[in-house]
């Protein structure tokens, strides 16, 4: 199939931005087909594909062959997606965690991505807890610890308060495993991702920046 044959072309595709399927339309296409020693033939193409709703852009590859049929013969198509749209993208620069925080972190958004959601809070506590323990608030309870951050001014009050809520959709997973709501998940986990960034990401964006300026010698106080 010749790609100015499929450009154009509207498509139904998940949008991960807008976190469903939508219409698409097809910027750019490539085709090919041939032969290999698994199958007696394959279509293959690579598609640029936009949302008609957010405009996001992302790769589609559909693909056809003899081996993929029902049970009248009729072939269908396997589709995948780039960036998977079912997994959520992280909304903070994890390389700029400390490392256990950041495999905590990780593990927290394979298990939400694979919708294991009592592991998801658990995991969602635990981050929490690595965090207070990095700022050497390691004494009492989870409470304790959460309550230690605003005694030593690393978070305020309010922020702290909602570290709480973390807390207890932690302990809900882990004694009672009970599942959070999905969608109390996702906003504990863009909470929790607003407090990293502001206690570790953007402290080291603001070093670099004086870093920057006092290279050029400009003013930095």
């Amino acid at each position: 199939m010749k790609p100015d044959q499929r450009e154009s072309e509207i498509v139904e595709a998940a949008c991960s931005m807008c976190n469903r399927d939508t219409r698409h339309r097809i910027l750019k296409a490539h085709g090919e087909t041939g032969e290999t020693e698994h199958v007696s033939w394959y279509e293959l193409d690579y598609q640029i594909i936009q949302c008609l709703g957010c405009t996001h852009t992302c790769f589609r590859q559909f693909c056809l062959s003899s081996e993929d049929t029902d049970f009248d013969g009729r072939p269908f198509p396997e589709i995948k997606i780039y960036p998977d749209p079912t997994k959520r993208i992280p909304q903070t620069e994890i390389y700029k965690l400390p490392k256990n925080i950041r495999n905590l972190y990780v593990e927290t958004m394979t298990c939400f991505d694979s919708k294991a959601m009592i592991m998801s809070a658990a995991a969602l506590r635990a981050v929490v807890e690595a965090a207070c323990l990095d700022q050497g608030c390691n004494s009492g309870n989870l409470k304790d610890k959460i309550d230690c951050l605003t005694t030593k001014g690393v978070l305020l009050k309010r922020d702290a308060d909602y570290l709480h809520q973390h807390r207890f959709l932690g302990n809900k997973a882990v004694h009672e495993l009970v599942a959070p709501p999905i969608e109390e998940f996702q906003i504990a986990l863009k909470i929790l991702e607003h407090l990293l960034n502001s206690v570790y990401v953007i402290p080291q964006l603001g070093a670099t920046l004086v870093a920057l300026r006092a290279e050029r010698g400009a003013q930095t106080q």
